[in-house]
Formats: C-alpha cells, sequence, structure tokens
C-alpha cells in the first residue's frame, strides 16, 4: 500500500501521541510475567540447603509467604522514557538476590527476580513490539 507523504506524517504523529500509553500498558503485562515467574519458579517449592545458592535456579522455601506477596510492579512514564521495575520492599529479599554478608554470615546468591527477568524477556519483547505495531497501525 502506497501512502502520501502527509499520510505517513499523520501516522508518525498519531504513534508519537500513543506509543506512551500503549508501551506502559504492555511493560505492565510483561512485569507481571516477571511477578508470577518469582512466585511460582523461585519463591515456592522445595527449600535450598543452608549455605548453598544458585545464580539461576534457586528456589526459596516459604515460611510466611511475606516475600512472595511483596513482589510488585511499576511502570513510570516520563517525557523520554518508559520504565518497568519489578521489586520487592522486604529487606531480605535484596539479601537473598544478591547473596550478602549478614552480621557475620555469608549468605549465597539465590536470586528469584534477574532469572525471571531472563526468562521472560523473549515474551516481554514480544509484547513491545506487537504493542507498538499495533499503536502505529491502529
Amino acid at each position: 500500500m502506497r501512502m502520501t507523504m502527509e499520510q505517513l506524517q499523520g501516522k508518525v504523529q498519531r504513534w508519537m501521541r500513543i506509543a506512551p500509553q500503549e508501551l506502559k500498558e504492555v511493560l505492565l503485562k510483561g512485569a507481571k510475567l516477571v511477578t508470577k515467574e518469582a512466585q511460582s519458579a523461585h519463591l515456592s517449592g522445595p527449600k535450598m540447603a543452608r549455605g548453598v545458592g544458585n545464580p539461576t535456579r534457586a528456589t526459596l522455601a516459604v515460611q510466611t509467604g511475606r516475600l512472595r506477596r511483596s513482589i510488585n510492579e511499576r511502570v513510570t512514564v516520563t517525557k523520554d522514557r518508559v520504565v518497568a521495575q519489578v521489586g520487592t520492599n522486604v529487606i531480605y529479599g535484596k539479601v537473598h538476590e544478591k547473596g550478602l554478608t549478614v552480621r557475620g554470615h555469608k549468605m549465597p546468591e539465590r536470586p528469584f527476580l534477574r532469572p525471571s527477568v531472563e526468562e521472560k524477556k523473549p515474551r516481554i519483547m514480544e509484547l513491545i513490539l506487537d504493542g507498538m505495531m499495533k499503536a502505529y497501525n491502529g
């Protein structure tokens, strides 16, 4: 299909208006996928032995469910950026994610967010591409 320069310019201007909102929506969907992956694959299941870590397939036993419930998503839109974040405000989440020394004891790395992002990255990229095409063609 051929289009005039004016038609193309109109499509691009429309895309620039609605693309940030569309991108916000698809990034929130992607962030929710990461949250579900972390909760089901890493924060449910058998407890890893004390002193053992695994940077890709760690599982943390659930005692109270606080860490699993605390995982949340946020998407921020500014003038030139759309950023999705998935995280927790539970302090020991950071300890497990990065493997830190706590009160003289070395806690092995047992990440639950980073592997979840890596697992869902292909699907998130599909969501972004589909969303941008929808915004352009819509």
